[in-house]
């Protein structure tokens, strides 16, 4: 009998998975949907931030329309905190696609992006790499800061 190398052996992945993610693929595979769905799953996924980013984006440009005092600092809170968000929901559907994976930390989101050649051009990633880290900071001091 020829055993098969490793890396040609099927059974090798699931020797590597961990206890959650094994427990998360069983998930998965017992929903017929997307049993049968898995090929374009991240396809479906990647549309779904899309329209949660811009909701978030639709949101903050609500908020900014609203206000009728350009001073409000509550108001200013809001409008970045939701542009934010769309960026960085918008980010994930685009790593989503590239990835077949998931990024949900926002201090390594950039780095990923800067990284992922198939997202265009350096210059291009270098500067959505530079907003996504500039919108981050100001949420960041928007939300957390009692100075804003």
């Amino acid at each position: 009998m020829t055993r098969q190398r490793p890396h040609d052996n099927p059974y090798k992945l699931i020797e590597q998975l961990s206890e959650n993610t094994h427990q998360i693929i069983g998930e998965v595979l017992a929903h017929d949907s997307l049993k049968h769905e898995w090929p374009r799953a991240w396809c479906v996924v990647a549309d779904d931030r899309l329209e949660l980013a811009e909701a978030h984006l639709s949101a903050a440009e609500l908020v900014e329309e609203a206000s009728s005092d350009p001073d409000d600092c509550h108001l200013k809170r809001a409008v970045i905190s939701r542009a934010y968000y769309a960026m960085f929901c918008a980010a994930r559907a685009a790593l989503s696609l590239e990835t077949n994976g998931d990024v949900n930390d926002h201090k390594k989101l950039p780095d990923i992006l800067k990284k992922t050649e198939t997202l265009g051009s350096v210059e291009d990633r270098n500067a959505v790499v530079s907003a996504v880290a500039q919108f981050r900071s100001m949420r960041n001091e928007a939300d957390y800061s009692p100075y804003y």
